[in-house]
């Protein structure tokens, strides 16, 4: 029974984070029971997936993903949490909750394979998201148009008003 039991959670596990390229994995077992049901909801209602597990069945169900060496560091309580635009809205997400919640340990995490220890979250999560990089590539894609059409504009625009204010000078004569 509880090798059948073993095989379907290491089965739902692998299923439930099949094609995720991101994860961060924290210790919940001394937050209290209030803050971390509270955590768990705020977390699915911010599409994150949330679930807690023995690191056995982490290490089984991670093996032969780019997963499987940070799944080899995991000890303890271990709550898997993944989801998210990208990698650093969650290690934002999730370091906040650890300065909200002062019991919650953050233990580590998995990047596209690469194993994060718990200061390597707070660095990543420290660093410029999707959406700012973005919003930074098409600022310095679209800064030298607009400085070359101001540059364009400015002196024609002087030259439209020097004749402007002369043919209002010859009508008013």
């Amino acid at each position: 029974m509880a090798s059948a039991l073993h095989t379907a959670l290491v089965k739902e596990l692998s299923e439930a984070t099949a094609g995720v390229d991101y994860i961060v994995s924290g210790d919940l077992s001394k937050v209290p029971a209030v803050d971390a049901n509270r955590l768990r909801v705020q977390l699915r209602k911010s599409g994150y997936s949330v679930l807690t597990c023995r690191p056995s069945l982490a290490k089984y169900a991670f093996a032969g993903t780019s997963h499987e060496a940070f799944a080899g560091k995991l000890s303890g309580s271990t709550t898997l949490i993944w989801g998210g635009a990208d990698p650093v809205e969650l290690a934002k997400t999730v370091t906040g909750w650890a300065k909200q919640v002062d019991t919650l340990k953050i233990t580590g995490g998995s990047v596209e394979g690469k194993g994060l220890d718990a200061a390597g979250v707070e660095v990543l999560s420290k660093s410029p998201g999707r959406a700012e990089i973005l919003s930074n590539i098409a600022a310095a894609i679209l800064g030298p148009g607009s400085r070359l059409a101001g540059a364009l504009l400015g002196p024609g625009s002087v030259v439209c008003g020097a004749i402007k204010s002369h043919s209002e000078s010859e009508a008013a004569s």
